[in-house]
Formats: C-alpha cells, structure tokens, sequence
C-alpha cells in the first residue's frame, strides 16, 4: 500500500516539473552620453530558449529587447538605451521563454563618480567607488583608466589621460581650461567566464562628473632659441613654447638694470625690436588663463651679438673684426662663420669659420666698399644667430693702380721699346716694374722706373735677342704698400723670318702681334737694297691672321744686290684706352743666289758693248772685285762696285788693242768665295 502511494506521489511531482535555464551575465555598463547607457551581457548556453530581455534600470523597467528574424538573443550581446539622468545606475536583466517563464539576470552596480573642486577651482577631485556585480565570477582589471573631456570636445578621447590601480579610489587633477567645465569618467576592465568557458573582456565606466575650473598655474618657460640682427641692424628675436596652445609671449629686457617688459607678441614666434642697438632679452609665456611663466631665475638669457672692426690695414690688405662670446645659446656654441658682402648686402659670401672671438680677413680690395658680419651656430648647427653688419673700406692712395702695354716695337734693330700706359697720372705709386719671360708663364723683372706724375712710360729692353725669339712682357707697379699691383696684359715683339726662293722670290713669315689678329688694324712691310741707303714701304695692305706669310717678287731687283733687308710695321687698333700704337719688328736679311756672265770682248770705240762689265745678277758689293791686268802684269783697273766696268782706258789715255787678263772675286751668301779669271780682248 506504501509502494503505491508513493508512486502516484511521484507521478503528481513529474507532472509539475518546470524546466529551469541559465540567464545572460549583465559584464558592463558605460554611459556614453548624458542620456545613453551602454548596457553589455554574455550570453548563457540557454540563450536559445528565451525570446526577451528586459532590461530594469535602477529597478525600473526601462525597455524589452526580443532578436529579429532570423537571428535569436544569442546574436546579441550588448544595448544602448535611453535613460534618465542620475548620479549612478544599476541595471539586471529579466529573460522570459515562451511558456512564460523569466529568469533574472545578476545585477550589475555603476559606481558613482563625485567631482569636486578646490576653493579656487584650480584643481579637481575625483572619488569613486568601487564596481560591484552579484555575479561572483567577475574578476576586475588591476587599474582605473580616468578619462577626461574639454568643453571644446563632443566625446571623450580614446586614450585615458592618467592611470591609478584598482586599490586607489580618488585622483586630483590640476585644471588647464580657463573658466570652462570639464568633465571626466572613470573605467576598469571586467573579465568574465563566457559560455564555452572563454574568457571575455569589456570596459566598465563609472558615471560622468563636471565641474566648472579655472586653469591658475604658470605655464613652462618658453625657450629663446636665438636674437639676430637684421640687415637693417635690428634685433629679431625667435622662441618657442614648450607647452602647447599658448595665447602669446612677453619680450623683457634690462636696459636699465631690472627686466622690464618691451612688448607681448601674438600668433607669431620672432619679434623685430626696431630701432633698437644693444640689448639682453628674456622671454615669458602666457596661456589663455593670461597666466605668464617666471622670468627670473627659470628661463636663460640672450643678447645680440655685438661685432666690431678695427685694425684697417690697407697696406697689408686686412681688417680685423672680433665680437663678444654669444651667451647661452640653446645646444651649445659650435663655431663662428663669417661673412662678406661687396654689393652692400645684397648678397653675401661665406669666407671663413672659427671658434675664436676675432678673425682678420685677408686679402682684400682697397677701395671696395665692404659689409661684414659674424654668425654664430651651435654645435649640431639647428639653431643659429646673427651680429649686427659693419661697414667698412681700405683707404689706400695707388692700391688700384692700372698698367697696359700699349705696344711692343724693336727700334732701329737695336733693342726692344715698350710703351706702357698707366693711372700714374692720378694715383700715385712707388715705381713701375717690367718683367719678361721666354715662354709666357714664368716672368722675371728686368728693369724699373720711378713714379713720375706721367700717365705713360717707355722701357728699353737692351738684352733681348730680338732676331732670334719672341719675347713676353707685362707690366705692374709697386704701390705705396711696396705691394705688386696693376699687373698688365701681356704682349710680346713681332719676329719676322725670311728666305728666298730659286724662283727669285723672297718669303716672310711672322706670328701675330698680340693675343688675338683682331689687335692689329693690318700689316706693311717695308724694304731695302743693297744698294739703297733708306727702307721704302710697300704699296701691300696685309690683313693680320695667326700666321702671317709675305711673297715679294724681286726678279726685276737682280741688280740692287744680293741682300734685300726688311722689317714689318703693324697698324694697332684703335684700343679702349684711345691709342693706335704702331709695332715694329727686327729687321731680317734675304739673300739671293747670285748668277755672272763674263763677256770675252768689247769695242770701246762703239756705241754698243764699249765697256766690258759682268752681267751680274743679285751679285752683292760686299768684298765685290774686278781685276784687270796688262800683258806685263800691271794692274791697270779696280773696281768693288758690281755695276762699274772698264772702258779701256788706263790713267786717262785708251788703251791699245789687245789681249788683257780680268779676275773677278765675290762672296756668296753661303760664304762660299766666288772666283772667276780670264782675258777680254780689246777691239777699236
């Protein structure tokens, strides 16, 4: 009887079993605006069976949240939803399946996040408390991640701004907004068991906090990276922030002993201090609060760089300039680098670098108008300042003094003349120096001239083989510093070549005078006979060329000798200075191969072939002879004269018909001796 009541009690009890699911596991909860709750859950293994969620805020019933077709709860994992402003909220979950069954979810606490500020709101205070699930698997990250939103900011940054550990509950912030409300939030990390038993994570936040601040504290001291000086010698100052977003800076300066401020720059980093000369500059920052940095004691000092020039050396062609160690210069003073200008600014060149504090510069131009000035780098050359620019000149009488050859000419072919123009007629120097070279480089001094007030001078040349090379030859003056200056052009003597030809010809050959042919206007060449006491000049023009050739027919000229002597005369242009120079060359000789024929007889008594005379062409009168001899060996006629016979006749009287013996000497070109004897018959 038990057995059977027992049984049908168990039959009763299976009748009204329910079965029992798993709800989802509420794991974070952020608001992600003032009225929008982030709600976010894991999903149990029952997900499936349920066919809503409804989400309870702060144990009011706030929405019901179902899956949409095709997809069931277990594809959702997380909610926003409208909510109403409170300081904190919790939150649960009820999930029902379709016989009507619910099933609660843990409830999951927001801690609450106070926000309060100093007495002068210049620093924040956070406390919050810490989170709380009824979920006892929840394990909390190990830190708090504070966030932090401006005014001018619509949502919170991604990255935190400061980190504490989970054990700190409080954080104080200094304010860096002027007169505007911040607000702030503070998030941990949830890990949690999802249903396959993974772990999963999310950022849980508390509320959000605001509070009205006041930023009131100094900013860094900017940095005063370097003061130059202009072209226009005003110093220009360049700065920078260390800290971002500031509203302007102030210039100060200690003319008269305390820093005082000169000025507050905004939207720029330099500053024109125009006008003024000397001066030491600080710098301060001000940030939007018009809070300014310290002055004293925090930031460094700068001056401009005072350059001076002195030692003006015109004789050594020097100036030294020297200038003041530029202080504290940010990285550290490198070196020093120079530069010039000689177009009064408008350009510059870089001539030297030192570490020193003076430098002289060297060979410089008298009479140039010169602008200098140092800059200084520091040691990796990012940052760099310029000294003020310095005018100066070299004074110096004669430092520019100007020497032209205007011509070279061999004289009389007994030296070489050279004619040299120079300023000496209004700059005086001590003397003006000659120097020749046989190859056009390599110059040595031959023979000086004293000053003497004249614009142009003539030098002689007495040991120059003019007949056998060219010579080269320039001038320069010594100048009141006893330094070379003025040097010349270089011009050199025209050495005229000949020779003669079988075709009774004589060639003339002679490099141009000058550097180019477009010196010379053109060439003539004159010439003499042997016979001839003077030069004549030639009707010929010759236009100049590189290599100047001359032919001169002289078949007609047998019997002007056998030496035809000529020298070339060029016709200078006109040059910039206004001469038209002539140039003379050597002279040289051209001999032709004489040629005799001696007659046997002649009839003094007729009007033809009355004298007897060698036919002599080109037939020289030097150590020229004819002989003539009696039968009894008397000398009866002598003459040195090519052209001169005899007419038969012997100390006034004719001579009487017969047999005489004749012998004719003469000494070719070669220096060979010509010697010819024989006997003409005399005929009446």
């Amino acid at each position: 009887m038990r057995k059977a009541v027992s049984t049908i009690f168990l039959l009763v009890m299976m009748a009204q079993v329910v079965f029992a699911y798993d709800p989802p596991t509420l794991v974070c909860l952020r608001l992600t605006s003032a009225t929008q709750l982030h709600v976010e859950w894991s999903n149990s293994a029952d997900c499936g069976y349920f066919n809503a969620y409804e989400i309870y805020v702060n144990g009011t019933f706030n929405e019901s949240y179902s899956a949409s077709s095709p997809y069931t709860l277990c594809n959702y994992s997380g909610r926003d939803i409208t909510v109403p402003s409170a300081p904190s909220y919790s939150c649960y979950i009820i999930a029902r399946d379709t016989n009507g069954g619910s099933w609660q979810s843990n409830t999951l606490q927001m801690p609450n996040l106070t926000v309060t500020v100093s007495p002068d709101s210049s620093r924040v205070f956070l406390s919050w408390d810490s989170p709380s699930s009824s979920a006892l698997d929840s394990t909390w990250g190990n830190s708090f991640y504070i966030f932090k939103r401006h005014y001018y900011e619509n949502t919170f940054p991604i990255q935190p701004f400061a980190t504490v550990p989970n054990t700190v509950l409080t954080y104080t912030d200094t304010a860096d907004v002027c007169y505007n409300e911040v607000s702030y939030r503070v998030d941990i990390t949830n890990r949690y068991p999802m249903g396959n038993s993974l772990i999963g994570t999310c950022p849980f936040s508390t509320s959000i906090g605001s509070a009205i601040v006041v930023d009131r504290s100094k900013p860094h001291p900017p940095v005063l990276d370097s003061v130059s000086v202009n072209e226009q010698n005003d110093p220009v100052l360049g700065f920078h922030a260390t800290d971002s977003a500031m509203m302007g800076y102030i210039v100060y300066s200690n003319d008269y002993g305390p820093w005082e401020s000169l000025d507050t720059v905004y939207n720029s980093t330099s500053w024109t201090d125009h006008g003024a000369t000397e001066r030491c500059y600080r710098i301060a920052v001000m940030d939007s609060c018009t809070n300014a940095s310290d002055i004293i004691g925090t930031d460094i000092y700068q001056c401009t760089l005072n350059m001076f020039v002195s030692n003006l050396n015109a004789c050594q062609r020097s100036a030294t300039i020297s200038w003041q160690t530029y202080p504290n210069l940010w990285g550290g003073i490198g070196e020093y680098e120079i530069f010039l200008s000689t177009d009064n600014g408008t350009t510059y060149q870089s001539v030297a670098t030192t570490t020193d504090n003076n430098y002289t510069l060297t060979d410089l131009m008298p009479g140039t108008d010169y602008r200098v000035f140092v800059r200084v780098h520091n040691t990796d050359h990012t940052i760099s300042a310029s000294s003020n620019r310095r005018d100066f000149i070299l004074e110096s009488t004669g430092a520019l003094d100007m020497t032209h050859i205007l011509s070279v000419s061999v004289i009389d072919n007994d030296h070489v003349g050279i004619h040299v123009l120079t300023s000496g007629d209004t700059l005086d120097f001590h003397e003006i120096r000659l120097e020749r070279s046989d190859n056009g480089t390599d110059f040595t001094t031959i023979a000086t001239l004293p000053y003497h007030a004249a614009a142009d001078y003539n030098f002689t040349d007495a040991s120059a083989e003019f007949e056998k090379r060219i010579y080269y030859y320039r001038t320069h003056v010594l100048d009141h510093c006893n330094s070379e200056s003025g040097f010349s052009n270089v011009e050199h003597n025209i050495l005229l070549q000949g020779e003669a030809t079988t075709a009774q010809e004589n060639v003339l050959r002679w490099i141009s005078y000058g550097d180019s042919p477009s010196e010379v206007d053109h060439y003539s060449v004159s010439r003499k006979l042997e016979i001839e006491p003077t030069f004549n000049e030639l009707p010929d023009i010759i236009a100049p060329a590189s290599l100047n050739v001359f032919y001169d027919d002289v078949a007609s000229l047998f019997g002007g000798g056998s030496k035809f002597t000529y020298f070339v005369t060029a016709k200078l242009a006109l040059d910039e200075y206004g001469y038209e120079e002539t140039c003379t060359s050597n002279q040289v000789i051209v001999q032709q191969m004489p040629n005799t024929y001696i007659p046997n007889a002649f009839t003094p008594s007729e009007e033809i072939n009355n004298i007897f005379r060698p036919s002599n062409t080109f037939v020289s009168g030097e150590h020229y002879s004819l002989r003539i001899y009696a039968r009894t060996g008397e000398l009866i006629f002598l003459t040195h004269d090519p052209n001169t016979g005899w007419d038969g006749t012997s100390r006034g009287k004719p001579c009487p018909i017969d047999t005489y013996v004749y012998k004719l000497e003469y000494v070719r070109p070669d220096g060979s001796l010509f010697e010819r004897t024989g006997t003409v018959t005399l005929i009446r």
